[in-house]
């Protein structure tokens, strides 16, 4: 009769929870990562983040494609580019998305780029709740 095969997984996995373990024993802290949370921005961020609703959290680990708040479609905006100020607005003060990132192929100006960055800050900065 043949024995079943989980008795050598099983082996396996408990070998690699002891190694797990024997690692999380050895390791200790070190007094440079100390000094992260000593920063200057520390208490700020605490108090930010104390403010902060989960939705509003996950929001702001949310990276959109700025295709989403651009006119037209994603991958099909409307020319001249431009920002969409509806949808800009229901992203960054409704959806409370962190971070907008341009992967949609499109090479602007600088003057562009700074026009649109400009149009993304002033809303972060003076529609959102927490002002960031």
């Amino acid at each position: 009769m043949n024995k079943p095969a989980i008795k050598p997984a099983f082996g396996a996995f408990s070998g690699s929870v002891v190694l797990i373990g024997l690692l999380g024993f050895g390791c200790k802290r070190q007094p440079e990562a100390d000094a992260v949370w000593k920063s200057p921005h520390h208490e700020r961020i605490v108090a930010l983040m104390s403010q902060m609703s989960l939705e509003q959290k996950v929001g702001q680990m949310t990276q959109l494609n700025l295709d989403v708040v651009s006119v037209g479609q994603i991958y099909q905006l409307e020319e001249p580019h431009r920002l969409d100020s509806a949808k800009l607005h229901d992203a960054l003060v409704e959806r409370h998305v962190g971070s907008l990132l341009n992967v949609g192929g499109h090479a602007y100006p600088i003057a562009h780029w700074r026009e649109i960055i400009g149009q993304i800050q002033s809303v972060a900065t003076s529609q959102t709740e927490l002002k960031i």
